[in-house]
């Protein structure tokens, strides 16, 4: 879908996301959908720092298809309201985020 500047608009048309990734970093979509409210269902070679609520769980991609199946439609679909607060409370913020880059950037050139 290429660079889009309507993210919430379509994380609010979802109903949970879904991400077995083989490798992954960071994702900075769980945390934007975290804070959307979405459930989100994550292979364990996502890293474990991205998820701060309960209705965001990691699977192991070793697990046959249908128990991923069985975990996507067991997981709650009520913590839409309570989503922005928990990325806010894990310090997630652009600022806090901008001021990390700009201490490692300090330290680089001492």
């Amino acid at each position: 879908v290429g660079r889009r500047a309507d993210v919430p608009d379509l994380l609010s048309a979802m109903d949970a996301l879904l991400m077995p990734s083989i490798h992954e970093g960071f994702p900075v979509v769980i945390l934007e959908a975290q804070a959307s409210g979405l459930s989100c269902l994550l292979s364990t070679e996502v890293t474990p720092e991205v998820v701060l609520s309960s209705s965001c769980q990691r699977l192991s991609l070793a697990e046959p298809p249908g128990t991923w199946a069985d975990a996507l439609t067991a997981m709650p679909t009520n913590a839409r309201l309570a989503g922005g607060k928990i990325v806010l409370d894990a310090g997630l913020t652009t600022e806090a985020n901008a001021a990390a880059v700009a201490d490692i950037y300090d330290r680089a050139t001492r």
